[in-house]
Order: structure tokens, then C-alpha cells, then sequence
């Protein structure tokens, strides 16, 4: 499966997966590492609907999150 990635203020990177179904879609977040800063680590995930993810995602950008 894909996984779409955006980034946002340069240390929030938030990772959509859609599930086999593609009815829903995990989405996880990871923060940028204090000390080392070109890894992330872990800060937790959600499970959406295809509904929910999109406007996550929608709101992501209009705060100025960037694909990468």
C-alpha cells in the first residue's frame, strides 16, 4: 500500500495508509527528535474513516503542511 506523507512546522510528520478495504486509513504521527534531528520518533495513530482522513488531511495543508 502507498503511504501519503506531509510535514508540518518541519517537525510534525503525519503518514496516511489506507487499509487493503480502503474504507479506512491509519494515520501516524511522529515529532521530530530532540537531539537528532533528522529522525522522528513515534507519537501515536489513528484509525479513519475515508471521510475523517481526508479532512484531516485538508486541514493539514490549509495550515501550511507540505507533501513530502
Amino acid at each position: 500500500m502507498t503511504v501519503h506523507t506531509l510535514l508540518l512546522d518541519d517537525c510534525q510528520k503525519f503518514a496516511f495508509q489506507p487499509s487493503e478495504s480502503g474504507q479506512k486509513v491509519n494515520v501516524c504521527k511522529s515529532i521530530r527528535h530532540a537531539r537528532i534531528k533528522h529522525k522522528f520518533d513515534w507519537a501515536g495513530s489513528l484509525i479513519l474513516d475515508i471521510e475523517d482522513a481526508r479532512a484531516l488531511w485538508l486541514s493539514l495543508i490549509n495550515a501550511g503542511a507540505a507533501r513530502i
